[in-house]
């Protein structure tokens, strides 16, 4: 692991009447200034107010931008850190609840080698109270420093998570960037395990996959969930039958009853003669699995019961033998019904969440739409399929297939009733950049659109006409690709970007 910066810890003292109420009243500013989770009804401070008796902060071991800050207080049920450094925009912790006489907050989103100052804002039925104090940030670790985005144009507000594609050595790494390319929070793991997807879920936590699967490969991977703060609270394995596949994995339900949806796959004697290949190889399919709770298993969908050698139409090449199918995203419609994205298929398939039965499929020798619109006729070897709040279908268009081979973001609206998918939005680069593997595409609330050309390094985000209005070059240890990039609104909790 990187040496880390060494802890600091800040005793608090005394604070004069005076110099306490000019940053309560700051406090009171700063409160009502922004928007949070907490009653702004707070009755006048009084004898009662909260009261601290002893606090201390220290830098987060997992993290060099982020500091834990405890405390002893009494009148107190709620508190938060309000903290700010020359240079950079203030910024707070949402209130977290206290129990008993003691609390630990947590603040992220930092700048290494940075003064910051705090301020410890507690809450109780009879008041509020503000104490102050300064924290100095450290380096980032040496790995860490590697880590760039460099942005010409403009990103919108928010953060940036990229996944990097780690398969052996390095150390596994998980990044966030502020949308002035600048490193904002990062979670390290030791060399040799590898890693491909990365996400913040519904429920606010961070979950990373360890193992640097490809999903064909018998390369052992395991899920863990990670709190904001970078404390591993859950790693999640596959069934005993099954090799776990690193491209996707979605949390619903809740905190205490998560339901788990992810891939799997496995190995038989298959005959890829067909395809130029032995007649006698071994052969990856896939199945789609939910855990609820993680462990058990509730519903499992195997592509071995519903696609054969035929449906193989992407050019992948078969030296050695692998998927017939490559499972490489995982949406829910509308419906919360599945929609799968195959890539060695050139296929999408929407599957009942209930019995797995085909509701329809996109593309694909089984393909059942008829695609207008679209100057290109088809897409090919798509990743990162996603369902807009308007039902169409967004994704990734790799482009294996294209004449010549390019890589697109495009967007189809889906009839029902006539079966036809009408192209709509598209956006594609000038100069064409072709990615035959990985990549991203995310549609924001803004109406912009976030492309992440995986294999090439860069990031562009559109706006809806498809122009241009920020340009991102990823770096990590002098290499360019990652899996996905993802626009997150907030470090502490999940909110629709």
């Amino acid at each position: 692991m990187p040496t880390r910066h060494a802890a600091t810890d800040v005793a608090w003292g005394a604070t004069t009447r005076a110099a306490l109420a000019a940053i309560a009243m700051l406090g009171l500013t700063l409160l009502d200034a922004c928007t949070n989770d907490h009653p702004t009804a707070i009755p006048a401070a009084s004898a009662l107010a909260p009261l601290v008796t002893g606090y201390s902060v220290a830098e987060n071991p997992l993290n060099a931008l982020s500091t834990v800050v405890t405390f002893t207080a009494t009148n107190v049920d709620s508190a938060r850190v309000l903290y700010s450094t020359p240079g950079d925009s203030s910024a707070m912790t949402p209130f977290v609840p206290v129990t008993g006489d003691s609390g630990r907050i947590v603040t992220l989103g930092l700048l290494p080698n940075s003064m910051y100052s705090h301020q410890l804002e507690l809450i109780g039925p009879h008041g509020r109270t503000i104490e102050p104090f300064q924290f100095s940030t450290g380096p980032l670790p040496a790995y860490v420093q590697t880590a760039s985005l460099t942005i010409t144009g403009s990103f919108g507000p928010g953060y940036t998570l990229m996944s990097p594609i780690i398969y052996t050595g390095d150390s596994v790494l998980m990044v966030i960037f502020d949308s002035k390319g600048r490193v904002r929070w990062y979670r390290e793991f030791p060399p040799g395990t590898g890693s491909v997807e990365s996400k913040q879920q519904a429920n606010g936590h961070f979950t990373l996959a360890l193992g640097g699967s490809q999903g064909d490969d018998d390369i052992p991977v395991q899920y863990v969930e990670l709190l904001p703060s970078g404390e591993v609270i859950a790693t999640y394995s596959p069934p005993d039958t099954e090799h776990m596949d690193s491209h996707e994995l979605w949390m619903t339900g809740t905190a205490s009853a998560p339901i788990l949806h992810f891939y799997g796959y496995t190995s038989r004697p298959f005959d890829f003669s067909s395809l130029g290949g032995p007649a006698n190889g071994i052969g990856v399919g896939h199945q789609l699995i939910r855990e609820s709770p993680p462990g058990a298993e509730q519903f499992l969908w195997n592509a071995w019961d519903h696609y054969t050698v035929a449906d193989w139409i992407e050019p992948t090449g078969v030296n050695p033998p692998n998927d017939f199918d490559h499972t490489n995203s995982l949406a829910f419609d509308l419906d919360s019904n599945y929609i799968v994205s195959f890539r060695h298929m050139g296929a999408i398939a929407k599957l009942d969440a209930q019995t797995g039965a085909r509701i329809w499929q996109l593309g694909g020798v089984q393909g059942q739409f008829t695609i207008l619109n679209d100057p290109l006729n088809f897409f090919s070897g798509q990743h990162s399929v996603r369902v807009l709040d308007n039902g169409h279908i967004l994704m990734y268009d790799n482009g294996l297939r294209h004449t010549p081979p390019h890589t697109r973001a495009v967007e189809y609206a889906l009839d029902l009733t006539k079966m036809t998918a009408t192209m709509v939005w598209e956006y594609e680069p000038s100069p064409m950049i072709f990615t035959n593997i990985v990549g991203s595409v995310q549609r924001l609330t803004s109406g912009h659109t976030l492309v992440g050309f995986g294999l090439a390094g860069q990031v562009h985000e559109v706006d809806s006409t498809g122009t241009v209005v920020g340009k991102a070059t990823f770096l990590l240890h002098n290499r360019a690709s990652f899996y996905r990039a993802v626009r997150l609104v907030s470090l502490y909790q999940y909110i629709k970007p």
